[in-house]
């Protein structure tokens, strides 16, 4: 029940008044930037929703919208939730072991990234030219200077949610799904900057026969430390050495036992936004990579294995409550 009620976050929630959006589109972009705006909402989703427009260039185009209010209701809930984890870190051990008020950092540095959509345009940007080696996969196009805080215009791409019966030829679905799985490793542990909502509702189907990627409100950064270690996790699962791959999942996992900062400093070298600079810094300066080399003691000749460092594991973060996307095209 509780799956299926979150599910509705995704592109099943109230619409707002078609008045409210076009205001805002207005008001961003002046009166004659649309020849038209459909009053119809193409998805609705907790923070935005998007409409199909035609603009005066006479591109066709989704402009997707954040919903009036939706940053003061984010600013009461996290005034709320950090009440509640003062309350809880001052009387749990377990809060203080699980670092709950550096995950309530996290979560409100994520959640104000994915009301930025001028954050969101780079993001997309960014992950388009990552994934433009592969025939496979496109981003929509971002449609400049059509892009501020609360409205973002992208390129329309129509297409349909990947799900069982999608009617691809077996190999060429073989195709797509190799193609999918290599640009992710390639981002992750090659380029160290992935987009980190790929859920089902986020990657379309085209008419064209490929895979569409949407909603950049959520871009990882890792730092080189956690790329090596997923490179070599990646490894030993292919080799299957079981126990380089418990050691390596392990050492991903260790933070320092007295963490300085919020949870994105941690050692895990979990995912931040793309406002995040630089590489992601441990809580210890002097703490070793949990990554150390040379060959294992009656192991493959060789092969790296991971330092059993002090510290506690980390949760991974927490995301915002909106993935966005559905339907036909890029969405909310």
């Amino acid at each position: 029940m509780y799956i299926e009620e979150l599910g509705g976050l995704v592109d099943n929630v109230p619409a707002v008044p078609f008045a409210k959006i076009e205001s805002a589109v207005r008001e961003d972009f002046g009166e004659k930037a649309f020849v038209s705006l459909d009053p119809e909402p193409l998805a609705t989703a907790s923070i935005a929703q998007t409409h199909r427009g035609l603009l005066a260039t006479g591109e066709d185009v989704v402009v997707k919208v954040r919903r009036p209010g939706v940053v003061e209701q984010v600013d009461l809930d996290l005034a709320v939730l950090r009440s509640t984890v003062r309350i809880a870190s001052r009387h749990s051990e377990s809060a203080q072991r699980v670092q709950l008020e550096e995950l309530a950092d996290e979560l409100e540095i994520h959640l104000r990234a994915e009301l930025d959509f001028v954050e969101e345009a780079h993001n997309a940007e960014l992950v388009r030219k990552l994934v433009e080696p592969y025939d496979g996969l496109v981003v929509p196009r971002m449609i400049r200077p059509y892009v501020t805080e609360r409205t973002l215009v992208m390129e329309r791409i129509s297409g349909v949610k990947v799900v069982s019966g999608h009617g691809v030829e077996p190999e060429r679905a073989a195709l797509l799904a190799r193609e999918f799985f290599r640009a992710y490793v390639f981002q992750v542990v090659v380029e160290g900057v992935y987009h980190a909502d790929s859920h089902q509702g986020n990657v379309l189907l085209t008419d064209d026969g490929r895979l569409a990627l949407l909603d950049f409100g959520l871009l990882g950064r890792l730092d080189e430390d956690t790329r090596t270690g997923l490179a070599l996790l990646l490894l030993a699962l292919a080799q299957n050495r079981a126990d380089d791959v418990a050691d390596l999942i392990v050492s991903l996992s260790l933070t320092s036992a007295a963490p300085t900062g919020p949870a994105s400093r941690r050692t895990s070298g979990a995912s931040c936004p793309a406002s995040t600079t630089g590489r992601l810094q441990r809580s210890n300066p002097a703490t070793p990579s949990p990554i150390c080399s040379g060959p294992r003691s009656g192991g493959t000749s060789g092969s790296p294995r991971p330092s059993r460092s002090s510290g506690r594991r980390s949760r991974r973060p927490t995301r915002s409550p909106d993935s966005s996307t559905r339907s036909s095209t890029p969405s909310p």
